[in-house]
């Protein structure tokens, strides 16, 4: 997982209750700071992994 535990993103969840809309989503910057990193992903792709994981869901509403 991205972190040791499950996380709520607030900058992710206020941008989408302005505008519940996929391209608001380009506009949220997450910092990989306190991502995991292991052999299986950088913290770097786990933080763009958000972005793509959080359009998707939003898109399929």
């Amino acid at each position: 997982g991205v972190e040791s535990c499950v996380f709520r993103c607030k900058k992710l969840e206020d941008a989408l209750s302005s505008n519940f809309s996929p391209s608001v989503i380009d506009n949220v910057n997450f910092s990989s700071k306190g991502f995991n990193t292991d052999i299986h992903a950088s913290a770097e792709y786990r933080a763009h992994i958000i972005k793509v994981m959080a359009k998707k869901a939003v898109s399929s509403c």
